[in-house]
């Protein structure tokens, strides 16, 4: 097979940034009883509306994979992606609206930050995490994630989530899947 497999769902997940980028990775669900995932694409941009990221996906994305696989994009999301902005429109709910309709599944995080990232931690050592060449982002982002440092550098001691910077993102985007 090519980088998608036909006989797999394709799933997209969505990091909804307002003053930060906003984060959309593609991935494959080779086996969802272990949570085995293999990520073939990724894209970000800052700065861009909920129609840019529409037609991205619309035009680039869910035509090739429908190609492939004869089936629709499963997409999740970050729930504050119901929030609304100014206009009193929510980007869940702007991509609901244009056609063809891209539907964000933004049902709460299951666990906390702490548990998801012991989660995926589990994963990658059972090798049921898999990330394509084509993601050189989510590459970046996986090896530069980390924890809360001193003026040393040292790890700030005690329970701490991630720090929040250019490397959250992605992987944001991987948690709401």
């Amino acid at each position: 097979h090519g980088i998608l497999d036909p006989r797999l769902p394709t799933i997209v997940g969505w990091d909804f940034g307002v003053d930060d980028p906003t984060s959309l990775v593609l991935g494959q669900v080779v086996s969802e009883d272990s949570m085995h995932i293999r990520w073939i694409d990724e894209h970000e941009a800052r700065g861009q509306s909920w129609e840019y990221f529409h037609a991205f996906v619309a035009g680039l994305w869910a035509p090739i994979v429908r190609e492939v696989t004869k089936l629709d994009l499963i997409h999740y999301g970050d729930p504050s992606g119901k929030n609304r902005e100014s206009a009193l429109t929510s980007w869940i709910s702007n991509l609901r609206s244009r056609e063809p309709q891209i539907v964000i599944i933004h049902q709460p995080q299951c666990g906390s930050m702490l548990e998801w990232i012991d989660f995926v931690h589990n994963t990658i050592r059972k090798g049921h995490f898999e990330v394509t060449s084509w993601c050189t982002h989510l590459i970046d982002t996986l090896n530069n994630y980390h924890w809360p440092t001193d003026s040393a550098g040292n790890p700030v001691p005690g329970k701490q989530l991630p720090q929040h910077d250019e490397w959250s993102h992605a992987s944001s985007a991987l948690r709401y899947v």
